[in-house]
């Protein structure tokens, strides 16, 4: 009952075929005592994993704050099981990767209690397609802004979440919403990188059949938003603005969804936003 033996045919880059090899070349039977000494951190790093719910091919190693709490706890006994034990070195990363996650997260809460709350500074870029964005398409409009790279090279999922962005764009922009996703890149600031950084963008907008306006931005607009990135945060930043012109929502990184929800606290975000909008003006009969 003992394997002794393992192989995997892989395809990595640009296809190219790989033999993944694995022989056993040595086993060490281990007391009873021995054995329970090593089934303990087993038992809970398992208990941990089925406890996370992370998707079984998930490779974004970015917790959810719910996540994070559930591994924060399990720690500090992984750490005193797996003391001495070929567990060690492995405990030892979760507990620093659990502890610069909380610290990062931390770091975010921090930038939305600053920008919550505050006008937003005025969306004045320039779309894909060249033509400049008005400050006035967005007065007394609820505003939601997607900034993330928007690169279609590498593709990488969830694509930034912008396929369930698409769907809010489509459910709600009859009560006056509207979704810009802003492209991050620094090549926007070069003539001689503009095209290339276009063409991305274009890529992933294609591939994703995206509807809602995307702008330009070579992150001098992000930086007027707390760019999470300087505090070891990844993109995407979700900002929301209020019919008033201030910031009522601020997420960095993904949302923790399901598949038949979406971007369910984004929405509700948005929905009760759009109670307080002015009613639109009623035209003269006259």
């Amino acid at each position: 009952g003992l394997l002794i033996g393992d192989e995997r045919r892989l395809t990595m880059g640009q296809g190219r075929p790989f033999l993944l090899q694995m022989e056993l070349e040595s086993a060490d039977a281990v007391d009873p005592e021995r054995l329970a000494v090593l089934e303990a951190p087993l038992k809970t790093l398992l208990g941990l994993k089925k406890s996370l719910k992370r998707a079984e091919n998930e490779t974004n190693p970015q917790l959810s704050d719910d996540q994070l709490e559930t591994a924060a706890a399990a720690v500090k006994d992984l750490s005193l099981q797996a003391e001495k034990t070929p567990y060690a070195a492995l405990v030892a990363d979760i507990a620093r990767d659990v502890e610069s996650q909380q610290r990062r997260s931390g770091d975010v809460s921090k930038l939305a209690e600053r920008f919550v709350g505050q006008t937003a500074a005025t969306l004045n870029l320039k779309a894909l397609s060249g033509k400049a964005v008005a400050p006035d398409d967005s007065a007394q409009k609820i505003l939601v802004l997607h900034f993330w790279t928007y690169r279609g090279d590498p593709l990488v999922e969830p694509y930034g979440q912008v396929g369930y962005l698409e769907f809010l764009h489509g459910k709600r922009r009859k009560l006056g919403v509207n979704v810009y996703g802003v492209a991050v890149d620094a090549r926007f600031g070069e003539a001689a990188s503009q095209t290339a950084a276009k063409r991305d963008v274009q890529k992933l907008r294609d591939f994703m059949n995206l509807s809602y306006p995307i702008v330009l931005d070579d992150g001098q607009f992000l930086a007027r938003f707390g760019d999470p990135r300087r505090v070891g945060a990844k993109l995407p930043l979700w900002v929301v603005v209020g019919p008033d012109g201030k910031i009522a929502h601020y997420h960095a990184g993904v949302y923790d969804v399901k598949p038949d929800e979406g971007l369910r606290s984004l929405d509700e975000v948005v929905v009760e936003l759009s109670k307080q909008q002015p009613p639109a003006e009623e035209k003269s009969t006259e």
